[in-house]
């Protein structure tokens, strides 16, 4: 029996219902011949308040139920035959194909039963199909053993596309907070894929998904770690992790994390034209964060020669009379930020 947290699941049900700027689970999908014909097998209606209370501490009102039950069965109905057939896939779980289907069936109740028309009926709306939800989990794994079984007896699908990938928001705002959300369709199907999801050079978790690891339809938090590559400057730039999102029988997807990118905004005061040969160059290097304003912290460098002085703070910049002048860049702190070259060499 899996048991997840009922805020959890509003959470990862608003996450993916408000800012998903596709349909989850596509009303064009091919249906699959191995796709049983009830997958949402529920618990009796005499049993759902006892249910409601039991595995959600709900008090559900049984003559709410009873009056308005069948008609959020009916507008689960078309979302549980896509349901079976996600649960021919063999790449699906029960568990996976159980949590698409809530995701796409928790929005039905502020359409059904908005709360500006009465809170009442929302709240029983919810509780109702939290419930209803709950009893499809709670069965499921033998409607996906039978549909598993039968897709066994098929010729294999030779996937030489790769998956439909899509994330949620389509680029990460920075410094991002919230949850994020990636998708998988198959290409030809459009039935949602469960498929891992890899970081370049770092591991995360996904609260959401049962196993803990990141995966297609399941929320996560993503503070991801930039990661450098080299520039045709001789320096380096920052650049998002590559993301790599891969599931048994397709080609791996890999691209790199969409994500609003920081830059430095640097001055340099007096100009660089003020700058001479054999002098002591009294200057000061300012540098913020191009989207926060905020002051960023480095070091600036002289050419190979190394440090000589910071940011946001006087320093002095010499070298030798007669001899060319050298690079002057700067080198961040964090790795957020591209290395910035403030004056080229002298050539």
């Amino acid at each position: 029996m899996r048991r997840l947290p009922f805020v959890l699941f509003l959470l990862a049900a608003a996450v993916r219902a408000e800012d998903a700027p596709r349909e989850i689970f596509p009303s064009d999908y091919t249906p699959s011949p191995c796709a049983v014909e009830v997958s949402c097998i529920s618990f009796p209606d005499s049993s759902m308040k006892s249910a409601a209370f039991q595995f959600l501490a709900l008090e559900l009102d049984p003559n709410w139920a009873a009056k308005h039950g069948p008609e959020i069965k009916a507008a689960v109905a078309p979302l549980c035959r896509k349901h079976a057939t996600c649960q021919t896939t063999p790449t699906n779980t029960y568990t996976f194909c159980d949590d698409v289907l809530a995701a796409e069936a928790r929005p039905l109740c502020p359409k059904m039963f908005p709360k500006e028309k009465g809170e009442y009926d929302w709240l029983q709306c919810k509780e109702y199909l939290e419930v209803y939800l709950m009893g499809i989990d709670q069965n499921a794994i033998n409607t996906w053993k039978t549909a598993q079984a039968c897709a066994k007896t098929q010729a294999p699908a030779a996937h030489t596309k790769p998956l439909d990938v899509w994330m949620s928001p389509a680029s990460v705002p920075y410094e991002h907070k919230g949850y994020v959300t990636f998708y998988a369709i198959d290409p030809d199907t459009k039935v949602p894929v469960l498929a891992r999801i890899a970081f370049e050079n770092q591991t995360l978790y996904a609260e959401a998904n049962p196993t803990g690891q990141p995966a297609t339809y399941y929320p996560m938090k993503l503070p991801f770690k930039y990661v450098r590559v080299p520039n045709k400057e001789g320096h380096t730039d920052a650049v998002t992790p590559l993301v790599t999102i891969t599931a048994a029988g397709y080609p791996a997807t890999t691209f790199r994390l969409p994500a609003t990118m920081p830059n430095v905004v640097v001055e340099m005061k007096p100009a660089p034209s003020a700058l001479r040969a054999g002098a002591k160059n009294e200057v000061t290097v300012l540098a913020h964060d191009s989207i926060t304003g905020k002051a960023v912290d480095g070091r600036i460098m002289l050419g190979d020669g190394g440090e000589t002085g910071f940011t946001n703070q006087p320093i002095t910049i010499e070298w030798k009379a007669g001899t060319k002048r050298p690079e002057i860049w700067l080198q961040p702190y964090l790795n957020r930020y591209n290395d910035v070259v403030l004056v080229p060499a002298e050539r």
